[in-house]
């Protein structure tokens, strides 16, 4: 196993790259067992949350009364759920694949904000590397046959993206206070707060429909 610090991040990424990547096809499974989109989301983050609450049980910050920290997560996560939304409404109406793409934007905005809060240019590695992965999405978009697909779904996806590059630049001010395990359990369970008003104002009952629906659900909540 690798000791240094970089070579575990990097793991660490490649993991949750490849965790992200299921999300996806989880969610046109739980669509196929009988779920709402809005019931699936405020399940799945309300689970995800009782799972992240659980790691960070240990941590002094997650048992004491909520502060600044704390509340900023929580906010943050209410507000993602414009790019949740985004995100999952762009897999109804394009491919998986070409929805992913586009949501891959994300670091090239995210090294652009970056670049423009410390006022400085990104390092060449850094440039290299972001480069490398836009050709990796164009060549899934030039595959996926982007002429033809829908327009609104090729929008909600590349904002998604965007959204979720904000998100990662506010989030990085949050864990520099804050045990990474504890933002997570609060910001999962603004998200899951989010979710909730959005089924009860669209009349969406939370309730899981059958066997298939229950696992796809599970499956999600830990890959998250």
């Amino acid at each position: 196993m690798p000791s240094s610090p970089k070579a575990v991040g990097a793991l660490l990424v490649i993991a949750g790259s490849a965790g992200f990547g299921t999300v996806g096809v989880a969610v046109d499974g739980a669509l196929a067992a009988g779920f709402a989109l809005p019931t699936f989301l405020a399940l799945r983050f309300a689970l995800a949350g009782g799972a992240a609450a659980l790691v960070a049980s240990r941590q002094p910050a997650f048992r004491t009364r909520p502060g600044r920290p704390q509340l900023a997560a929580l906010g943050l996560g209410v507000a993602s759920i414009v790019q949740t939304a985004c995100f999952f409404l762009a897999l109804q109406r394009v491919d998986i694949a070409l929805a992913l793409a586009l949501h891959f934007t994300l670091p090239a905005i995210v090294l652009a904000l970056d670049a423009a809060r410390r006022r400085r240019l990104p390092a060449p590695r850094e440039s290299v590397g972001c480069a490398l992965a836009l050709g990796g999405v164009l060549l899934v978009v030039l595959g996926g046959g982007m002429g033809g697909a829908d327009p609104v779904g090729l929008a909600l996806a590349a904002g998604s993206g965007a959204a979720y590059a904000l998100m990662v630049t506010v989030q990085s001010r949050i864990l520099a206070v804050l045990h990474p395990a504890v933002a997570s359990a609060w910001q999962f369970a603004g998200l899951a707060l989010a979710w909730i008003v959005a089924c009860l104002v669209l009349g969406e009952p939370l309730s899981v429909p059958g066997g298939a629906g229950a696992l796809w659900l599970v499956g999600i909540a830990l890959a998250c």
